[in-house]
């Protein structure tokens, strides 16, 4: 799932931005990426009723909060899709990690991948016509994938009767 997940992440990157430069023109650009930030936000809050521990949900809303925040105030409303995605795609590789015995211990597993997978991210896109590498985007595909990696590790901690 994670490998089919990452498959779809590169092979859309030649198109994205025709994509976003279609909805830039329509003046809807920046509502879009918000409105997909927040369902992903909500989608991650409806599922805090399954903790029991109050500190969990708290640790989890203010991981949620802070990066609806920050990316508020990127420069470009597209980037704020790093945070969807790279968010996606670290709750999979948790969720791929839990299935093996060593959870947590393969962890660090997951945040070396999320990093090796943004930085190819952009290095596909230095190939690219109509993108560009940029090493803030790199940066931000590893902290948005930290972060759903940290949540993904909440709920499986939870599960597992473990306190945070």
């Amino acid at each position: 799932m994670v490998a089919g997940y990452v498959v779809l992440i590169y092979s859309t990157l030649g198109y994205v931005r025709c994509f976003s430069d279609s909805l830039r023109s329509k003046g809807i650009l920046g509502i879009v990426t918000l409105a997909i930030l927040f369902l992903l936000c909500g989608a991650v809050l409806l599922r805090l009723r399954r903790l029991s521990s109050l500190h969990s949900r708290i640790v989890i809303v203010l991981l949620l909060g802070i990066s609806l925040l920050s990316s508020l105030f990127l420069p470009f409303p597209e980037e704020r899709l790093h945070v969807v995605e790279y968010g996606i795609l670290g709750w999979l590789l948790g969720w791929a990690l839990a299935l093996s015995e060593k959870w947590p211990a393969r962890c660090w597993g997951g945040v070396l991948s999320v990093w090796l997978i943004g930085y190819g991210d952009e290095i596909i896109q230095w190939f690219l016509p109509n993108r560009v590498f940029d090493v803030r985007d790199i940066l931000l595909n590893g902290i948005a994938g930290m972060v759903g990696l940290a949540i993904f590790g909440i709920f499986a901690r939870e599960a597992s009767g473990e306190r945070l």
